[in-house]
This record gives C-alpha cells, sequence and structure tokens, in this order.
C-alpha cells in the first residue's frame, strides 16, 4: 500500500536529484556531408556541415592548405579558401566543435564552376540544365533518378565523371548519356571502383541529357555525388595530404622491360619495393633474385589501395620453373605470399594481372622483404575528446610475429609526448588500455594530432611500430575500400566542455 509519507519521500528525493549537477556525457560531434562537396581553387567558399552535434563550431582542419574562417557556429557554416595552384584532388576536412573533434569527410578541390542540384529533376521533362564545364553537387532518392540538361556543338568531345564512392558515398552510380529524344548514346558503371566515367564525341549540335541513378534503387541523404561534365581528361584524383604523409618506405624501383620470359628476368635485390604496370593483355612482369637456405621472404601486393583497379597473380619459382608457392592477391587487405627456401640460389617472381587485362592505369607495388620477428599495433578510433586535465582511453591491439616480448607504447604530439599511464602490452597479452591526459592548457575548441608509437626489444634490438588507424577509418568510411593512406596512425585529441562519448572515454584523472 502507497501511504502519504512514501508520495512525500519520493517526491523530496526527486526534488533533491534534480538540484545534483548533470554529468551526463555529451554526444559526439558527427559530420554526415558538407554542401557543396568541393571547393574552387583561388575563390572563397562557403561550406555548410550537415551532421550531429555539431553546435558551437570553433575552427575547420584541412588535410590541405585552406584559409577558413567559421561564419556561423550553430548552424555551422565556413569560408574556405585554397590557393589558386591547387591541384585537382581529394581530401579530407573536420569541423572542431566546443564539445570536441568531429569526425572526418572527403571533398574535392575542383576547378570547374559549381552548382547544387535543385532535387526536382527526377524526369526527363524536368531536367535541370547546365551550362558545361561544371560540378554539380547532388543526391539520389530511392527509386529515382536525376537528370540534367545541357547543349552540345557538333564534333564537342566532352567527358562525364561521377565522383560518388571516392568522396565516401554508398551510392552505386550508373550514368547514362541520351540524346533529346531519349536514346541512348553512351553509359557506364563502375569505371573506378564503383563510379562511373564516360569520354564521348557528339556527332551532332543540340540539347543532350545526363542521367544518374543506382542500379539497386537505393538513395537517401548519404547517396551524394559529384557530377563533374566538362573538355577535361579522367585521370585518378590524388589524396592531398599537406605536411601528412604515410609510413616511410623505400624507393620503388621501377620494372624494366621487356621481361616477360624467363631469359628476361630483371634481376633485384632484397629487400626491395618493386613497381610495374601491364601495359597490354597478358603482360607479365618477372623479377630473379636470391635466396638463402631456411630464409623466410614475404611479398606483399598492392594495386588497388594505389587507385589501380587490378588485382595481382603471385607466382615464386625456381629458375628451372618449378613452382615452390602463389597466391592470388586480392580484397581489402591485399593479401601476401611467403615462402621458407629450402636451399641457397637463384629464384624469380611471377607477377600477372589475376585477369591478364592491360592498360595503362593498371599498375602495382610489390613489397619484398625478410621475414622477421615483430609486431604490428593497431586502434579503433581516429579521435578522442575530453576536458583538460581528463584522461581518455584508447584501446591498442597488437599483432604478433614470432615474438611475445612486452611492448612499451607512447604517445607522440609532433615534439610533445603526451602524458600516458597503463602504457605497456604485457609478455604473451595482446591489448591494453591505453590511457592519456589531455593537457591542462589546452583551450576549448582547439585539438592535437599525435600518433601511438610502440617499442620492443627483439634479438637485443629495438624495433618500433606506429599504431595503424585504418579499423578506424574503414569505419569511418564503410563504402571506401581503401581509405586513403596519409591519414592512417593520425589521433586528433580534442578538448572539450563535457566528456565525450567518442570511443575514446574522458575521465577526470586522479590527482596525486
Amino acid at each position: 500500500m502507497i501511504t502519504r509519507r512514501f508520495i512525500h519521500y519520493l517526491l523530496c528525493a526527486s526534488t533533491v536529484l534534480a538540484a545534483l549537477p548533470c554529468s551526463v556525457a555529451a554526444p559526439t560531434p558527427v559530420l554526415n556531408y558538407t554542401l557543396p562537396a568541393g571547393l574552387w581553387p583561388g575563390e572563397p567558399t562557403t561550406i555548410q556541415f550537415f551532421g550531429e552535434s555539431l553546435q558551437g563550431a570553433r575552427q575547420v582542419w584541412t588535410s590541405f592548405k585552406a584559409g577558413s574562417e567559421i561564419t556561423e557556429a550553430d548552424s555551422p557554416s565556413a569560408r574556405l579558401i585554397v590557393p589558386r595552384q591547387t591541384p585537382v584532388g581529394i581530401g579530407v576536412i573536420r569541423l572542431i566543435t566546443t564539445n570536441g573533434v568531429s569526425s572526418l569527410r572527403l571533398l574535392m578541390i575542383d576547378p570547374l564552376p559549381p552548382v547544387v542540384s535543385n532535387g526536382t529533376n527526377h524526369t526527363a521533362s524536368s531536367a535541370q540544365s547546365l551550362q558545361p564545364p561544371v560540378a554539380v553537387d547532388g543526391r539520389c532518392d530511392e527509386l529515382t533518378a536525376d537528370f540534367y540538361r545541357f547543349a552540345v556543338r557538333k564534333g564537342q568531345r566532352l567527358t562525364f565523371e561521377v565522383v560518388a564512392q571516392r568522396l565516401g558515398s554508398p551510392l552505386d552510380a550508373r550514368l547514362r548519356l541520351l540524346d533529346a529524344q531519349g536514346r541512348e548514346l553512351a553509359a557506364n558503371d563502375d569505371a573506378v571502383g564503383t563510379d562511373p566515367v564516360l569520354t564521348h564525341t557528339f556527332n551532332a549540335s543540340g540539347e543532350c541529357l545526363v542521367e544518374i541513378r543506382d542500379p539497386r534503387h537505393q538513395g537517401g541523404p548519404k547517396h551524394r555525388y559529384r557530377l563533374r561534365i566538362g573538355e577535361f581528361e579522367a585521370r585518378p584524383l590524388p589524396f592531398l595530404a599537406d605536411g601528412m604523409k604515410a609510413p616511410e618506405q623505400n624507393a620503388v624501383i621501377q620494372e624494366k622491360e621487356p621481361n616477360d620470359q624467363p631469359p628476361q628476368a630483371q634481376s633485384v635485390a632484397l629487400p626491395a619495393l618493386l613497381g610495374g604496370r601491364f601495359a597490354r593483355t597478358g603482360d607479365r612482369d618477372l623479377f630473379e633474385f636470391t635466396a638463402k637456405k631456411d630464409q623466410r621472404l614475404i611479398f606483399s601486393g598492392r594495386t588497388r589501395s594505389l587507385g589501380s583497379p587490378c588485382d595481382l597473380f603471385l607466382q615464386i619459382q625456381t629458375t628451372n620453373g618449378s613452382v615452390l608457392a602463389e597466391a592470388n592477391v586480392s580484397g581489402a587487405d591485399e593479401d601476401s605470399i611467403t615462402n621458407t627456401f629450402k636451399q641457397d640460389g637463384r629464384f624469380r617472381l611471377l607477377v600477372e594481372e589475376l585477369n591478364r587485362r592491360g592498360g595503362p592505369g593498371l599498375f602495382y607495388e610489390i613489397a619484398a622483404a625478410p621475414w622477421t620477428p615483430g609486431f604490428t599495433l593497431s586502434v579503433e578510433t581516429e579521435r578522442v575528446s575530453g576536458p583538460p586535465g581528463s584522461e581518455v582511453e584508447v584501446t591498442v591491439t597488437a599483432k604478433r610475429r614470432d615474438f611475445d616480448g612486452p611492448i612499451l607504447l607512447r604517445a607522440d604530439a609532433g615534439g610533445p609526448v603526451l602524458e600516458v599511464t597503463n602504457q605497456i602490452i604485457a609478455a604473451k597479452s595482446n591489448e591494453t588500455k591505453l590511457k592519456i591526459t589531455v593537457p591542462e592548457e589546452m583551450a576549448f575548441g582547439n585539438f592535437l594530432p599525435f600518433t601511438i608509437v610502440g617499442v620492443a626489444k627483439i634479438a637485443g634490438s629495438n624495433v618500433t611500430a606506429r599504431a595503424s588507424t585504418m579499423p578506424a577509418l574503414r569505419i569511418t568510411f564503410p563504402d571506401l575500400p581503401y581509405p586513403p593512406a596519409a591519414l592512417d596512425g593520425s589521433i586528433a585529441l580534442g578538448v572539450s566542455e563535457n566528456n565525450s562519448a567518442t570511443p575514446g572515454t574522458a575521465r577526470k584523472k586522479k590527482k596525486k
């Protein structure tokens, strides 16, 4: 039975609880997309940011040189300008707010004049009029297509390019070029990843249409694209990373043709980074090297992560053609091939395109090196935030190679080494929850990029490895098979007014 005294107790308790300070973690800033999705070199561009918990914007960070100023903090927008000489390419942007660092978004540096899709162009009769050269920011909705109308001259040669997957969009675009009567002139799908590209020379003057749709009939706010139309040559879009770089590697030893037949095999000394391309259909490359008895070598191929639309077939042979090992290098991890040699001698590495295709854009790199004891490190976050003086927590995972000793971790911020605790991955263990102190002097709305580095004593020498953030980047860009390598390893430490609900949860540090 509920008495009046019990009700009075509940009311008093609720009054006391209401007076207590709230300690609910503030939402993490999430940046879903920007409008426009490109910057015009040499011209100021006002960018609007769309996402969750982006209020209190303080500054913009980009992977390329750009001047910026926040023009609206709570419905965030900013004015950016990049130098006129900035090349065409793709970079990343993030917003720094009073509650920490937002997720990353990709955008283009594009000299084509920008236009935003009107969103009502879902039939040929309602096609939006364009005047090439132009770059259109649009989105595909479910079960619909977008149409654009433009005039052409007889003999005019135009390139049509959709940049969607390369900007992290889930859109699998199909591109169709139509004449004024709706007859198909050309079509393309999956030219660069899932992005379509086509070049067409028109036989007559008049009006034409271009249609964009997702052949799976999917769509929505995140299915965004940038349609580029102009008299340009379609080329790979480099990642623009001023002052950022991927982990250092050896200089590439390029193949020297002809090297298709065993007598023509190119002699190389290992370890080495080998590079080549499949210039024609059925092209193959042969490299010859020396190995010692009981030596174990590993050959790791890269193609699609470099922007090359091919997969590799690798084979290790003796000089008389006997096969010792072979592998198809394909998939998101671009697998490798390894072999332990049973005797001293000369051996060959055969490299082919898996489907025997050829062309100027089909290139590769292969890292060839001895298999040595060691380790790699990875984390599943590329940003953490917390109040000054608090601790943020990052789980660091080790993958070991014939080594089970302790690994000492540190957090480097390009000069200063951040204060850390719980920094040892114990022997025969593969994980620790590294705690990093947010510097007391950091102000709200600021951030500090840092990397996590591990050091271990192996066979009397110090072996160092930088933690990869590729697992986090693949979560951030789930529709991008190969996130930019220049971003790998960089973690943003933000300063927030409250504890942030990022994967690196902040805690107030206990005083000693």
